[in-house]
């Protein structure tokens, strides 16, 4: 067995983060005695460090047979395995771990994790509620648990708890991050709410960085072609990534050269595909903040571009550094990042109206049309037949996250069920299983007066085209509020189905607005609560029209300044060339 020595050695190269120095010794010392069940734990700990997760499982599983009655290592063999997504053997490790010791916090926090990838919300809840109650000087506990709560819809829930963790951790960037993404869903929050916190996210960040070297940056060279980076969690499948592929390859054949920062390590089919437009690709997930900045640097950009804002996976503290001339937040976030040091936000005349710019950080850039370029599947399914036209009963839904279905949306959603007799609501929850959907939803809307029967939940459905296909079984979309849809906006127009939008009070809220003006449909914009539900009802009433819209969509979609690659792309190019002229 190794000395007390050699672990307490070990123990304290772990926590300087030298992990390969304390497999070493652990190795060594391992070596030449029987091992015990510390000494695997710690040398589980120093592979766990260096990356290598399936390695620290298999350790962690042979110290908990060497040592089956000690509650920490079925919860570090818990986490090991949740980190490698292989959520039922991390519920049934830290559920032993449970067992074993019941005031384990880390153990109810690894099984609340396992247990929310497997759909037990509920569970989920309870479990990640204990361990923030048996530490709460742990952020991450709570702040899991206000993330898990945001996604269930419970946001004035989600809101006052994640507040309370910024006022105990003020200077937790993530728990910011994760308040002010919290806030945006909010019905009770506007935009000088949302700025003034994140006023004190950038000013945290900049106390991050206090006294840290910053990256010199190289004078760019006359006529050198522009270099543009990106730092984003989402080159891969996810929606932001739907609107990438199309402006990238109009930016690249237009002599621009792309960098990207992937701050997320996995891989998927999508991210093959935006890898071949980058001329360097550096991953910067297992980097810190400052060796992130000097890496971005040394490829002497023009432009670096934030992609996630506020959402999860962000790296917005390496921007706090200033490693590219110019900076700029574009697509991934709706609303201000609170950064001095981001330049810009890219925007558009819809979604950030001169008079809201007094709630930014950044100066707003302008795009002449919509800040968005939308990247369909050509080869998707056909336009449906609207069901309305053979069954006389419209059906209205909502394929949105079910966390931006506040009250307020659905009093009105209740509204316009009511006013149209035999309507009915079909909702897609991407984030949660149907059975948690339906019954949190059903018990909503009963309290307004709407019974089930009127109500159908979809689940997430991973297939593209099948994905799409369910649209089939709607006649008109409903825009949430105040968090629109976005990507759910264009993927309904692209399947025949309008959108009755609201005209809301800040950037997230504004979307569906920049959408269907760029298409023309400014008649399905309502400007209030009770336009909208007016506007549902007026359109309901006129099958015929909707018919003749319908089948219109695809077509308009391609041919509005939404589906127009080569003008968005000329758009964007002359907005970079802008931002770095008034920067020089």
């Amino acid at each position: 067995m190794p000395t007390e020595t050699q672990l307490a050695k070990a123990l304290a190269l772990i926590r300087r983060g030298a992990s390969a120095e304390a497999e070493s010794l652990l190795r060594s010392a391992l070596e030449a005695v029987q091992p015990s069940a510390e000494a695997l734990n710690l040398l589980a700990f120093s592979i766990q460090q260096q990356g290598r997760l399936a390695e620290s499982v298999e350790i962690w599983a042979e110290a908990t047979r060497l040592e089956p009655t000690r509650s920490e290592l079925f919860s570090n063999l818990a986490g090991a395995q949740l980190a490698l997504r292989r959520e039922a053997e991390a519920a049934a490790s830290a559920r032993q771990a449970i067992n074993l010791d019941p005031s384990r916090a880390d153990a109810h926090a690894n099984l609340g994790g396992a247990l929310r990838r497997l759909g037990q919300w509920e569970e989920a809840v309870s479990h990640l509620r204990r361990a923030s109650e048996l530490r709460p000087d742990f952020a991450s506990y709570r702040n899991n648990l206000g993330d898990v709560l945001q996604q269930l819809g419970r946001i004035d829930e989600a809101i006052p708890l994640l507040r309370s963790v910024v006022a105990d951790h003020p200077a937790n960037l993530k728990a910011r991050s994760d308040l002010l993404m919290a806030m945006n869903y909010g019905d009770a929050v506007y935009g000088a709410d949302l700025h003034e916190e994140a006023r004190r996210y950038g000013a945290a960040a900049n106390a991050s960085i206090a006294g840290k070297p910053r990256p010199v940056l190289v004078p760019r060279e006359p006529g050198q072609s522009l270099r543009i980076g990106l730092v984003s969690a989402d080159l891969r499948t996810h929606s932001v990534a739907r609107f990438l592929p199309d402006a990238l390859t109009g930016l690249k054949t237009r002599g621009v050269q792309l960098f990207a920062y992937p701050t997320w390590a996995g891989e998927d089919q999508v991210t093959a595909q935006l890898r071949r437009l980058f001329a360097g690709w550096t991953p910067i997930d297992r980097m810190s903040d400052r060796a992130a900045a000097h890496a971005i640097a040394a490829d002497n950009l023009d432009i670096l571009i934030d992609l996630s804002g506020h959402t999860g996976g962000n790296r917005l503290p390496v921007f706090a550094f200033r490693p590219a001339q110019v900076t700029a937040t574009w697509i991934g976030y709706s609303g201000t990042t609170g950064l001095e040091t981001m330049d810009y936000i890219i925007a558009d005349r819809y979604v950030l109206p001169p008079e809201d710019e007094r709630f930014y950080s950044e100066r707003p850039w302008r795009l002449p049309d919509c800040y968005l370029l939308f990247s369909p599947a050509e080869d998707g399914p056909e336009i449906a037949p609207l069901p309305a036209a053979a069954t006389g009963r419209v059906t209205f839904g909502s394929f949105n996250n079910l966390s931006k279905i506040g009250d307020d949306t659905l009093d009105a959603w209740a509204r316009i069920l009511k006013g149209v007799p035999g309507s009915r609501l079909v909702l897609k929850s991407p984030t949660l299983p149907e059975d948690v959907a339906r019954r949190l939803m059903v018990a909503r809307l009963a309290v307004r007066g709407i019974e089930e029967a009127r109500l159908e939940i979809l689940g997430r459905i991973p297939q593209a085209e099948s994905h799409l296909s369910a649209y089939s079984a709607i006649d008109i979309a409903l825009d949430p509020f105040p968090y629109a849809g976005t990507t759910t906006t264009f993927e309904a127009l692209w399947m025949g189905r309008p959108v009755v939008t609201l005209r809301g009070n800040r950037f997230t809220a504004r979307v569906g607005d920049s959408v269907l003006s760029n298409l023309g449909l400014t008649d399905w914009i309502a400007p209030d609560v009770d336009a909208y539900v007016d506007l549902a009802l007026r359109k309901a009433a006129d099958i015929s029209s909707l018919q003749q819209l319908s089948a219109s969509l695809r077509d308009r979609l391609r041919a509005s300044p939404l589906g127009d690659a080569d003008r968005f792309a000329d758009n964007l190019l002359n907005a970079f060339n802008g931002m770095l002229a008034s920067r020089t």
